[in-house]
């Protein structure tokens, strides 16, 4: 296979998997597309991901351009098991041509040999979001025209909804709730997420954050880019496979590539669905903190301790009581002291 070969609008509307597929399957592959429920989640020069929202759950499909030049499939639901073209493949495959045909083409375009079945993109929210998700991390916040009273707080709340199943979920609360010396003369934020913290905790609002469906940057003014950009990709697969429990159509490493935003945050909680901002926790980067022991002297003797130690910390982070870890890709572990680290 040449190395320039790539998946292609051309490549993809040669397969006709309709006419391999029973009837059955090509209908609810039409209504999967006439419902909008195809989702591109990443892609390369050979490889698509994509998700199917079906009527109870969410699919995963996988396509790959192999060295031997053929297109390979991957669907997680029982017909792509059992060794038939399921409907999820064959809207994926409608979809992403479709996509391709509007890159390579034009949107406008008429190109041959087009798929009958093939409906025109219709632009929903989850893309607004995706647009953000690939924006510049150094633009800042656009100037908002809201008024103060409709202005709110941006944060992250790391939660165990499910056993093993944690993710990542952004809620808010109004700017109102905050004292008027939390912001400068130009209502921008002036106290750190520690003052914020204190607040929430003093003032037991913790339970009152709202979660966040949709990100709407002038609603949000006092974030950084690297916060709305993690909001923007986690409403984006919100939005697409229910908010909250979209439990195996969240692409592999999502929440560890949201997390590698954050470091420094100052607006990341533990908590529940109930009290979203539990604890407070500090996000670490990548070889932050490093696995240490500390020796100390006892008058039974010599006491050794597991600790995280950063460069520059004067006070090392044990590891005592329940670690968790919660994330997997990279490895995350989660103290109880409110420390996040890969």
């Amino acid at each position: 296979m040449s190395e320039t070969a790539r998946l292609s609008y051309d490549l993809l509307s040669r397969l006709r998997l309709d006419r391999d597929a029973d009837l059955s399957v090509v209908r609810a592959a039409e209504s999967f597309q006439k419902a909008d429920r195809v989702k591109l989640m990443a892609s390369s020069a050979k490889v698509a991901h994509l998700m199917v929202r079906a009527s109870t759950n969410v699919f995963n499909v996988s396509l790959q351009l192999a060295d031997s030049g053929k297109v390979q499939f991957k669907c997680e639901c029982e017909t792509f098991r059992n060794g038939d073209y399921c409907s999820h493949i064959l809207a994926s495959v409608q979809y992403y041509a479709e996509l391709l045909r509007e890159k390579e083409h034009g949107a406008a375009g008429i190109v041959p040999g087009a798929f009958a079945g093939a409906y025109p993109m219709k632009p929903a929210a989850w893309q607004s979001d995706l647009e953000k998700v690939f924006g510049d991390l150094t633009a800042p916040a656009p100037p908002t025209r809201r008024p103060p009273s409709q202005r709110h707080l941006l944060f992250f709340s790391v939660q165990e909804r499910a056993t093993d199943r944690w993710g990542i979920y952004p809620y808010s609360l109004p700017a109102k709730l905050f004292p008027e010396t939390f912001f400068g003369d130009n209502g921008e934020l002036v106290e750190s997420g520690d003052a914020v913290a204190k607040f929430v905790r003093v003032q037991k609002i913790a339970r009152d954050a709202a979660g966040v469906r949709t990100m709407d940057d002038s609603r949000f003014p006092f974030a950084t880019p690297e916060e709305r950009q993690a909001a923007s990709l986690l409403a984006a697969v919100a939005s697409f496979g229910g908010y909250g429990y979209y439990y195996g159509s969240v692409p592999a490493g999502l929440y560890e590539q949201v997390l590698a935003l954050l470091p420094g945050s100052g607006f990341v909680y533990s908590g529940t669905e109930s009290t979203p901002l539990r604890q407070p926790l500090r996000v670490c980067r990548t070889g932050e903190l490093a696995p240490t022991v500390q020796v100390n002297t006892t008058d039974a003797g010599l006491s050794v301790t597991p600790v995280l130690l950063g460069a520059d910390d004067t006070k090392p982070v044990a590891l005592r009581g329940k670690i968790r870890r919660p994330f997997k890709s990279p490895a995350y572990l989660l103290t109880e002291g409110g420390v996040l680290t890969p």
